[in-house]
């Protein structure tokens, strides 16, 4: 968890993030699996940043989106920059897709 989550900086987010959350864990799920060819998903990265982050060490809230670049595919560092960050609209069609939905 982040260690700023309820300060004010972060405060105005909470909806968006609770509203658009679990589409984006999805994509990320569905992107791990696809880069990967199935050797990682969200839930192995969870436990990798869970090694490195627990209830007494939280992330630093700047990084945190790099760490998880460096621990993937540059892609994914793409789907942040235009998708999380940025103002692109989430690919839910594309990721779909590598479901097999659609």
């Amino acid at each position: 968890m982040s260690e700023k989550i309820l300060t004010d900086r972060y405060q105005f987010m909470f909806g968006n993030v609770y509203q658009k959350g679990a589409i984006i864990a999805m994509c990320l799920d569905l992107y791990l699996i696809h880069y990967s060819n199935g050797t990682m998903d969200l839930a192995k990265l969870m436990r990798q940043l869970a090694e490195s982050y627990g209830p007494t060490r939280p992330f630093d809230d700047d990084m945190l989106l790099k760490e998880i670049t460096q621990l993937t595919y540059p892609e994914i560092g793409t789907f942040f920059d235009r998708h999380v960050q940025g103002d692109q609209p989430l690919p839910i069609k594309e990721c779909l897709a590598l479901a097999g939905i659609g």
